[in-house]
Parts: structure tokens; C-alpha cells; sequence
């Protein structure tokens, strides 16, 4: 019988910044860390790009969610207690 090895991030969160569209540096890491078992949490960076990473996010099969940050230091504040509302955890 072959034996199936166990994807590296199998139980993994990862937070990926400022996915914008399928040409993003930052949709490039996502796809790797899915491709490694990751689940991700995907963010954008206003209304207008939405619709553009939910459309990119449906291609994962495995992910927690998405969150509009506005802004950089939204991460260091309120955007950080949204991060764990939909990552279960932040170390």
C-alpha cells in the first residue's frame, strides 16, 4: 500500500496580507501555503477588491475566512482582534 504523506502546514493557519488579484505577490504565497495544507485567511484592502479575492479564495479548498483591512495598522489594533475571531488564534 502507498503511504500518503501528511501535507507540511496539514494543521496550519496562516494569515495572508493584501491579496488584490490573481497577479498579487501575495496570492502567489497563499496559493503555496494551501498548496502545503494551510488553511488561510485571506485580506484585501478596501470594498473595491472584494469581489476580485472572494472569487480567488473559492478556488481554495481549504480556508477560514476573509477580512477587509483597511489599512496597515489596523492589524495592530482592532483589525488584530478580527484576525482572531476568524484564525482562532495568533501567536
Amino acid at each position: 500500500m502507498v503511504q500518503v504523506p501528511t501535507p507540511v502546514l496539514a494543521n496550519a493557519r496562516a494569515l495572508v496580507v493584501g491579496v488584490a488579484n490573481k497577479r498579487s505577490l501575495s496570492w502567489a504565497a497563499a496559493q503555496g501555503l494551501h498548496a502545503s495544507g494551510a488553511r488561510l485567511v485571506l485580506t484585501y484592502q478596501n470594498e473595491r477588491l472584494r469581489e476580485n479575492v472572494e472569487e480567488l479564495a473559492a478556488t481554495l479548498e481549504h480556508r477560514s475566512g476573509l477580512l477587509g483591512l483597511t489599512i496597515p495598522t489596523e492589524l495592530g489594533g482592532l483589525g488584530l482582534g478580527r484576525v482572531r475571531l476568524a484564525v482562532g488564534h495568533v501567536r
